[in-house]
């Protein structure tokens, strides 16, 4: 079959199963990626190496106290190691992280058997719950650490992206294991675009490089190290990532008038807070340093009127060029925080996506978007459940925040949790109702108020609704009586073309013919419906039987066209 090869790549992606396709940190279901392509291997030699790209383009090494497992020996027995674009580490259990195990798993591996040249992405996930055993290791261990990040160096010489998901090894060794391997690749034609690391920084972070995409979980900002290597990395990162980090700390560098902290490039920034303690923001220009800091000096610095507001009281704007903006779980003045991102004349804000994640506590109800007149995505989740009691407090959230954002705003998801199905009704407001297209609900809602709400919203595209209360159609039989009885099925939405609901507390497949009945076949632009995998075959059946029996061209002619796919996030 002489098909083009780009052309079947892209087939390959676009059958390949849905509920595999999204990016897990777990080596299993690598693997599991891409046995589907196995049998297509056999169709041709152009079919077979189009699979083998697919196969082999992430190495993957699965490393326990046992033994280990890996695709390389199967990739370097072909013969063609260009294939490799990735290497995956997964590494289970305490002993596994020793340096002299590791090293030696790797080897059997066969990862240093060759120099993968083009190998750009190394990602390490090493997954242990006891690292007591290894604590005060760090002399003991420097020497094999410097061999196995010399071996990972020679074999790895094209990295340009590392990723360290390991909690551990810092507190067992005082050090990440890879700063070594990731100080080389700082420098030189090979230079890193994007790091990924976890309770530590590597040291050559102190010095200038092109890093364009940063993530770091557990730091700290003990001046006067951090400001050093942020004011470094500020002038070129576009993505930025800070987990687990403190609000005050974070407040008092973005908002100090002497560092000058300023994000040139920043595109994306997601910070991640998971302190329970709230703080209170400084003075105006009030510069506090940390107790470990060798400079005491708390002089504030007065700008020109000029600069605007924002100036006045922080400084020139730190982020002139941000689109993006994740917060989660700010136990703060989270109104003030939202502040630093707004900019004022001449500067003006150009936050497109918003993000905020929270605790009741932590999401006030009085949240003022009018900071982002450019502000066309806007996500709100409430991580606790809201209570019979907290729907007020809901209400005056979703007007204010909903209702003091842009009325252009497109794209608006809302993740609730409701601890039973509540008497609530969403308020009536701009934008909510003319320009929402995609909402999420991680909520149960009665089918009728479901009905109701798509009503109220004519230009939804996208829902997704966690589970929906209907009552039962007990067979698919009864489902094909009830359509031919019906005189006819009034559209509830013309503008929902994609629907995800897991009917997460339905446990039989009487719910899933109700979903067809009562949701379904009501939305006649709906194209996509995804639903738990173990119910995919028993919704595909149910929609083949409606069409082979001439209801679908009567009554719902959508689901002729319907695909019915794996829940997939």
């Amino acid at each position: 079959m002489n098909v083009p090869e780009d052309i079947l790549n892209l087939i390959f992606e676009a059958i390949q199963p849905l509920s595999l396709k999204q990016h897990q940190c777990n080596v299993p279901q690598l693997q599991q990626r891409y046995i589907w392509l196995l049998p297509m291997a056999a169709v041709s030699r152009s079919w077979r190496q189009a699979c083998l790209r697919h196969l082999y383009r992430i190495l993957i090494i699965e490393i326990n106290s046992e033994t280990a497992s890996s695709n390389i020996p199967a990739l370097l027995e072909i013969g063609q190691e260009e294939l490799a674009r990735q290497v995956c580490v997964w590494v289970h259990g305490p002993e596994s992280i020793l340096p002299e195990k590791l090293h030696e798993e790797l080897q059997r591996a066969k990862l240093f058997a060759t120099a993968w040249l083009n190998v750009d992405t190394l990602h390490v996930w090493q997954q242990s719950q006891n690292m007591v055993n290894l604590q005060h290791s760090s002399q003991i261990a420097k020497g094999e650490w410097e061999q196995l990040n010399t071996d990972l160096s020679i074999s790895l010489p094209s990295l340009r992206q590392i990723s360290l998901d390991d909690l551990s090894s810092h507190d067992a060794y005082g050090h990440l294991w890879l700063n070594q391997l990731i100080n080389e690749h700082m420098a030189g034609p090979y230079r890193l675009t994007s790091l990924r690391v976890f309770s530590d920084t590597p040291p050559r972070l102190q010095h200038p490089i092109q890093i364009t995409r940063l993530h770091i979980d557990g730091v700290t900002f003990s001046r006067p190290l951090a400001p050093t290597w942020l004011r470094i990395q500020a002038e070129c990162l576009r993505e930025l990532t800070l987990g687990s980090v403190s609000p005050q700390s974070l407040w008092d560098l973005f908002t100090s008038t002497r560092e000058q902290l300023v994000f040139e490039q920043l595109r994306s920034l997601r910070l991640v807070f998971f302190w329970t303690s709230r703080f209170v923001p400084r003075a105006r220009n009030a510069i506090v340093f940390d107790s470990d800091s060798s400079d005491s000096s708390s002089d504030d610095y007065e700008l020109p009127a000029a600069c605007g507001f924002m100036a006045s009281r922080y400084g020139q704007p730190k982020f002139p060029q941000l689109q993006s903006l994740e917060l989660r779980r700010f136990a703060g003045d989270l109104p003030q925080f939202l502040t630093l991102f707004a900019g004022s004349p001449p500067y003006r804000s150009q936050l497109q996506s918003l993000v905020l994640a929270g605790l009741k506590t932590e999401l006030p109800a009085h949240l003022d978007l009018a900071l982002f007149p450019h502000l066309q995505s806007l996500d709100v989740r409430l991580v606790d459940y809201i209570r019979e009691d907290d729907q007020l407090y809901l209400t005056d959230l979703l007007t204010q925040a909903f209702g003091s954002a842009p009325s252009h705003l497109s794209r608006l998801s809302l993740s609730i949790n409701f601890d039973q199905i509540p008497e609530f009704q969403f308020p009536s407001l701009m934008p909510f109702d003319q320009s929402l297209r995609s909402l999420k609900l991680v909520m149960e809602i009665e089918v009728g108020d479901l009905l109701q709400l798509l009503q109220r919203l004519p230009a939804i595209d996208f829902l997704i609704v966690e589970d929906i209360e209907m009552s039962p159609v007990t067979s698919l039989a009864l489902l094909v009586q009830r359509l031919r009885d019906m005189e006819s099925l009034s559209p509830v939405s013309l503008s929902l073309t994609q629907l995800h609901t897991l009917l997460a507390n339905s446990r039989n497949p009487h719910a899933y013919y109700a979903l067809l009945l009562f949701v379904v076949c009501r939305l006649p632009q709906l194209y996509l419906l995804r639903v738990p995998e173990d119910a995919v075959v028993l919704l595909n059946k149910a929609v083949k039987t409606l069409v082979s029996a001439g209801i679908a061209a009567n009554r719902a002619p959508h689901l002729q066209h319907l695909r019915v796919l794996p829940w997939a996030l």
